[in-house]
């Protein structure tokens, strides 16, 4: 099972990511702490990463690059409300896998999610992520 870590300082957001990609068959953890999330990034070997472009403290591009010392191997997706050409560019140059916005269609990014997981060799073509029952989540908060 495809394990992915959302980071977003928005706890609706988190919850609806984290029932969202549950859904779709991914061990899901959240959390809404950029310092909490290198720590688990550094203890745990996730196949994602799905962060927020602006939260306090440390922007996405910093935690994507932080992620990337770390963990190259990990796939990262930025998402944002705020998206510009600028941004984007500067996301994928840091080594970004996508960068999606947030008022965009649910669909969308359940296919950039599966695009990626089926890159990181997680996921198998024909593997079908809902007829997994063993689906779970971690902690949220």
């Amino acid at each position: 099972m495809a394990k992915i870590l959302v980071l977003d300082d928005d706890q609706g957001m988190r919850e609806f990511m984290e029932i969202m990609l549950a859904k779709e068959g991914y061990d899901v953890t959240c959390t809404g702490k950029p310092e909490k999330a290198i720590s688990l990034c550094r203890k745990t070997a996730y196949d994602l990463v799905i962060t927020d472009l602006k939260m306090p403290k440390i922007d996405g591009i910093e935690f994507l690059k932080t992620i990337k010392e770390h963990r190259p191997e990990t796939l990262v997706i930025l998402i944002t409300a705020y998206a510009s050409g600028e941004t984007a560019v500067n996301a994928m140059k840091e080594g970004a896998y996508d960068y999606v916005e947030k008022s965009g269609n649910i669909d969308e990014l359940k296919q950039v999610v599966r695009q990626a997981l089926l890159k990181q060799g997680s996921l198998s073509e024909g593997q079908t992520l809902k007829e997994n029952p063993a689906a779970q989540t971690s902690f949220c908060g």
